[in-house]
């Protein structure tokens, strides 16, 4: 079962949902600028690009462990909590791109992808990155407030962008070779 895309996009009175399917699609709470509180079971398994992108009254969200795939914070304004399962494995495109207020996410040791603008004009401060995790283009693009980076891998397929304008990054350690 899915909650198809743009299902309820837009719909300003909504403050609370309860979501018991395997997939939310691309936009499929998109700009509720009212909603509160994201209740999801166990059986979500995907939420998809910007499904809750622009849900600007959400400022804490718990991914459940059954979630292996999530790309849909974008643009949540006040978004300060995001407690992720460890059984994700990726953090897709635009994920939390422009969530301004959110400043420290653990990332699960299983973590193998990190996309293009994840985290891009975000509020990250600090990012401690687990060990065997592939970042994208853009990933932590133009994130003014991160200083830290722990664990950078030691192959970053386009380093030169991946951090790019993070103009307050003081400092990065990497995982030893061996």
């Amino acid at each position: 079962i899915t909650l198809d895309a743009n299902c309820f996009h837009s719909c300003d009175n909504i403050k609370r949902v309860w979501i018991d399917c395997a997939t939310v699609s691309n936009s499929a709470f998109r700009d509720c600028t009212t909603l509160t509180e994201i209740v999801l079971t166990d059986r979500v398994t995907t939420i998809e690009v910007g499904a809750f992108g622009n849900c600007d009254a959400l400022t804490e969200v718990v991914i459940p462990e059954s979630v292996t795939s999530l790309s849909g914070f974008s643009n949540c304004d006040n978004l300060v909590s995001v407690t992720l399962s460890e059984n994700l494995t990726e953090i897709g495109d635009s994920c939390f791109s422009g969530s301004k207020k959110l400043e420290t996410i653990d990332l699960p040791d299983g973590l193998q992808t990190i996309g293009s603008n994840a985290f891009a004009s975000s509020g990250i401060t600090k990012i401690e990155l687990p060990k065997n995790v592939t970042i994208n283009s853009n990933a932590f693009y133009n994130c003014g407030n991160i200083v830290h980076v722990n664990n950078l891998p030691q192959c970053v397929p386009d380093m030169s962008v991946a951090f790019y304008n993070c103009v307050n990054l003081q400092s990065f350690d990497r995982f030893p070779t061996i």
